[in-house]
């Protein structure tokens, strides 16, 4: 009898530490993330490889938790009182224990399902002194942790000030629905054997489901492996890259033995896509302020076999007179709010203010603009985000060809739907489970 109780006795001990733990991290990460506008998921990764004697399922609490909270805030802030909340949203700081024990509970049930919620969130449960609910819901969860019911609302997971912004194709609601949901990981196939590379990621345990119009585009719902390890990776016959991210490689439809030019690669996960396109044949220049991201972009090539891809620092200015009318296509994937990544990266939408947004869409013209200028005559120019605000898509599209008259419109098929485009795109956040993405295809005329 003795032994028994000595066991749930550290049993308990453990859970007690499992829960403490994870609220230290929690209060590190909102004090980075609110009161110094850092992204969550580099904040922890650094904490969480602190914790060397953390096991997978104590980083899996942890980290799920965590981003279940900010997945929530927007709901769960309905906790605090006004001046509390400023406080918080300004410096990540200024709960008590038992302000703490509601919010991480209310990240703990935003993030697991009753089957799968960890038995350390029972510790602040019974600190609490509330039963946990048969259904994790917006309504249950808001019920159980007495959250006034102006709060319970899917729209209140989005800011107040974004609705002036987003698409008016986009209900806030139905968002704010999709933002508590996570999306799979895509995979883009950077071979001519798709299905045989499905096959071998089916032999590493990873299930990996096929588009049903995008053939290389492939979508893993649940994975605890590390892709990166793997040989398929490490041999280049897949990138990692979001759905959405592939669709606007899929708008430029570049042609074998052109020209390109990517003036906003990054570390160039289009610019590979292009090169693909292309079959290895004409030439993709891939360009970015960050030296950095550059020297990413040339080991990816070269472990890709891509000998076709060139890199070029551009800082957004303008184009010298050598550099004008050289290319087939340019591809514009500007700076954005990243607003279509919120799903995917949650602390994102409590970071952004208002006024970057409109600082944002003044950059991407001029961006636009100077880059434009690298199209040749009769060759295509298209304009990317992962944006769902107005200001930053459409509005910089009108915004330039008032400006330009020299460009046009283009119809195509979007490649996730089959349908007709009028010349621009946006795929929701809930369109085919992927990021929010914006895109437009525009011609220079022939003169």
């Amino acid at each position: 009898m003795r032994n028994v109780n000595e066991n749930k006795n550290m049993s308990l001990r453990k859970l007690r530490t499992q829960a403490q733990v994870c609220a230290e991290l929690w209060r590190t990460v909102c004090v980075e993330v609110f009161g110094r506008g850092n992204a969550a998921d580099r904040v922890l990764s650094g904490l969480l490889r602190a914790h060397r004697g953390a096991g997978s399922r104590d980083r899996r609490f942890y980290a799920e938790t965590i981003f279940g909270f900010f997945r929530g805030w927007g709901v769960l802030r309905g906790l605090l009182s006004e001046e509390k909340r400023e406080k918080f949203e300004r410096t990540g700081e200024g709960c008590n224990f038992y302000e703490e024990s509601a919010l991480l509970l209310g990240g703990a049930l935003f993030a697991f399902t009753p089957l799968s919620l960890p038995l350390a969130a029972q510790v602040w449960a019974d600190g609490l002194k509330v039963r946990l609910p048969g259904k994790f819901t917006l309504e249950t969860i808001c019920e159980m942790l007495k959250i006034p019911p102006e709060w319970s609302s899917y729209s209140r997971l989005l800011p107040e000030w974004s609705y002036g912004y987003i698409d008016k194709s986009l209900n806030p609601e139905r968002l704010g629905a999709l933002l508590l949901e996570r999306p799979p990981l895509w995979l883009r196939a950077q071979c001519d054997d798709v299905d045989g590379l499905i096959s071998e990621l089916g032999r590493a345990g990873v299930n990996a489901v096929r588009h049903p119009l995008v053939k290389d585009a492939l979508a893993v719902y649940d994975t605890r492996i590390n892709l990166y390890t793997l040989e398929g990776f490490r041999a280049g016959r897949f990138e990692i890259q979001d759905l959405a991210s592939q669709e606007i490689g899929l708008v430029c439809a570049p042609r074998p033995g052109e020209r390109w030019w990517d003036a906003c690669a990054g570390a160039g996960g289009k610019s590979l896509q292009l090169a693909q396109l292309m079959r290895r044949k004409g030439t993709v220049v891939a360009s970015d302020i960050r030296e950095y991201k550059l020297e990413d972009l040339r080991k990816r090539a070269r472990r890709a076999g891509f000998p076709n891809i060139r890199t070029k620092s551009w800082d957004g200015g303008a184009l010298r007179y050598r550099d004008r009318g050289k290319f087939d296509g340019v591809l514009v994937d500007a700076p954005c709010s990243c607003s279509g990544t919120w799903r995917r990266n949650p602390d994102g939408r409590w970071i952004l203010r208002e006024e970057e947004v409109k600082e944002l869409a003044e950059l991407q013209l001029s961006i636009l603009m100077n880059a434009s200028s690298g199209v040749k005559p009769g060759g295509v120019l298209i304009y990317g985000t992962c944006s769902m605000f107005s200001m930053e898509n459409t509005g910089v599209v009108e915004a330039f060809l008032a400006g330009n008259g020299d460009f046009e419109l283009e119809e195509f098929i979007s490649p996730l739907t089959g349908e007709k485009s009028p010349g621009y795109v946006l795929a929701d956040m809930g369109h085919n489970n992927s990021d929010a993405m914006f895109a437009a295809r525009l011609r220079r005329k022939k003169n």
